[in-house]
């Protein structure tokens, strides 16, 4: 009987990832292109804000509340929140770094002030793809198959250091 609950479980467990979509593939990238990463946008760049009970690094317009994304966290807490403004629900927020993909469960919620959508998830700030990130300062995220390069200017690397340093 308990062979019975043994393959029948196996299956559910081989139906549910044949099943699931596939994470999009990063595009190509010639490894001298993994240091130097993409080119910053001018008027964007990595923000942060240091609070006794909230440190949030933000990518956007300084001095707004116009982001494209936010990491954060209680300092020394050991885990991380994202927030990611979408164009519309997701049940997954996927992020790329330097050829390394992560995958977070989500939930959503209203953007509020503007049309679209919150995407929050959690995650320790030991995710390789975080961790490149920390190494590299740019994140891409990826809505369906569009990408979004979010690089940061080499001024605000030590502000990433010092967010990850901080919340770890």
């Amino acid at each position: 009987m308990r062979n019975v609950f043994v393959l029948v479980g196996a299956g559910m467990l081989v139906t549910a990832c044949a099943s699931a979509s596939p994470a999009p593939s990063p595009a190509p990238v010639m490894a001298e292109r993994l240091e130097s990463g993409p080119a910053p946008v001018s008027g964007l760049d990595w923000f942060l804000t240091e609070d006794p009970t909230e440190t949030r690094l933000a990518y956007g317009l300084a001095n707004s509340g116009d982001f494209r994304m936010a990491l954060y966290c209680e300092p020394g807490a050991g885990r991380l929140g994202l927030m990611q403004a979408a164009d519309g629900p997701a049940a997954v927020m996927v992020l790329e770094s330097g050829g390394d993909m992560e995958r977070l469960a989500t939930t959503v919620e209203p953007a509020g002030v503007t049309d679209g959508t919150l995407l929050l998830a959690e995650a320790l700030p030991s995710v390789p793809v975080l961790q490149r990130f920390r190494t590299l300062g740019w994140l891409a995220v990826w809505q369906g198959e569009k990408r979004e390069m979010l690089a940061g200017h080499p001024e605000s690397r030590p502000s990433i250091d010092r967010f990850f340093t901080l919340c770890s």
